[in-house]
């Protein structure tokens, strides 16, 4: 089964650029909702959020809690 280019979905607790680049190296997609912790400022947890997909990350938690 090929899985490159599927999005995998993480909560805020695997937010890092190490596990960014780990799933892009494996050919995923990163959908991981943005730690508000690692950012100090408003400017920097206003950056996070602009690249987060939130559309894919909803469509997720309405399959696991279903």
């Amino acid at each position: 089964m090929d899985l490159s280019a599927s999005a995998l979905t993480l909560d805020s607790g695997f937010d890092s650029k190490a596990n960014h680049e780990i799933i892009k190296a494996h050919g995923l997609i990163p959908v991981i909702y943005p730690n508000r912790r690692n950012a100090k400022t408003p400017i920097v947890i206003a950056r996070k959020f602009r690249w987060f997909r939130k559309d894919i990350y909803n469509v997720s938690l309405k399959k696991v809690s279903r």
